[in-house]
């Protein structure tokens, strides 16, 4: 009886989805060569050693209140998808038009290259 009453949960209960629920659209742009050498304000990788900007370096900032240091963002822009980690803060984001200030890397692997400022781009946490 138990387990007829647990196969009847199952068809009657409505199923969860696990589709995941993207945001946007919203604005993006790239911070580069004048924060070249600056320390992030993010240092998660190594307690106690500050992780220094260079153009290689895959990551976002945000807005304080938007998301949290170290937490996974996926950015979706025509066709291409990157994830990345909260690496920096972004004083001047909003946290629903422009949210996002992504590193160069980044940048580079939502485009393709070649663009500085990004208009409909699809996001969640995590």
């Amino acid at each position: 009886w138990t387990l007829l009453a647990v196969l009847a949960l199952l068809f009657v209960l409505p199923g969860r989805s696990d589709a995941i629920t993207w945001q946007g659209p919203a604005a993006v742009t790239w911070y580069g060569p004048g924060f070249y050498g600056h320390t992030f304000a993010c240092a998660y990788t190594r307690p106690g050693l500050p992780v220094k900007y260079r153009y290689n370096v895959r990551g976002v900032a945000v807005n304080a209140a938007f998301a949290r240091c170290g937490r996974y963002m996926t950015l979706k822009y025509k066709g291409r998808t990157i994830h990345v980690r909260v690496i920096d803060r972004c004083p001047g984001c909003d946290t629903r038009y422009h949210p996002f200030d992504l590193t160069q890397r980044s940048m580079a692997d939502l485009t393709g290259g070649g663009h500085y400022t990004l208009h409909g781009v699809r996001w969640h946490r995590g």
